[in-house]
């Protein structure tokens, strides 16, 4: 444990995580019901926007592995902050729903 800070909440973590499972739920079903794109990105176009996404994703889940100052946490882990990220999540999913059915099949 850092010295001076608590454990963030397990629960809120779990909150999360159930927000992004429902939020690909959400986006699978609705992506059967979209019209079909006007405009497609060329293969480089993709790869390019896939490359940073990818690393992004690589850095998230290994960040703690890395060497300073790229391990270095920015905002401590306390409880306040796990449970301010579980409200944002669950707000954000609410936002990005009542988003996708005002959009509908666009």
């Amino acid at each position: 444990m850092i010295m001076g800070f608590m454990p963030a909440s397990p629960l809120a973590f779990n909150i999360v995580r159930a927000c992004w499972v429902i939020f690909l739920v959400v986006w699978l079903f609705a992506a059967a019901s979209t019209k079909p794109s006007i405009y497609r990105e060329s293969r480089e176009q993709r790869t390019r926007y896939s490359i940073l996404l990818v690393l992004a994703y690589v850095l998230l889940l290994n960040g703690h592995r890395l060497p300073y100052p790229l391990d270095a946490r920015v905002i401590p882990p306390t409880e306040t902050i796990a449970w301010t990220g579980a409200f944002l999540c669950i707000a954000g999913l609410a936002f990005s729903i009542w988003a996708r059915a005002a959009l509908g099949p666009n």
